[in-house]
């Protein structure tokens, strides 16, 4: 019997940032999952091992995108000045638009 294939984290990543790209760019409804798999230089049969469906795949898009903007968010220090802080959160909020443009979208305009 053939051992069962692993895929690593990059891997993920790649298939999560290639589908970001297709979802900001033609929404959900666009996704199409052999697109996904040829940009990020896998196969299909990978996209279902790590996530099972492309409902999954969807989803974990959603699910990245809030967690990078959290990561993004909680970088920020937390000081005695909550007018400086308010303004720091809102620089950091801007730098992960900038730097993340396609999960920013899949987060506010899908």
């Amino acid at each position: 019997m053939a051992r069962p294939r692993r895929y690593d984290d990059a891997l993920r990543t790649r298939l999560l940032e290639t589908a970001a790209d297709a979802i900001a760019a033609h929404g959900p409804g666009g996704l199409s999952l052999r697109d996904v798999a040829r940009g990020a230089e896998t196969s299909t049969s990978a996209v279902y091992g790590l996530f099972g469906s492309r409902a999954a795949l969807v989803a974990a898009v959603g699910h990245e995108a809030f967690a990078r903007f959290a990561a993004h968010l909680a970088a920020v220090p937390h000081t005695d000045h909550p007018d400086r802080d308010l303004f720091e959160l809102g620089l950091a909020y801007r730098a992960f638009a900038l730097a993340e443009p396609h999960f920013y979208r899949v987060m506010f305009d899908v």
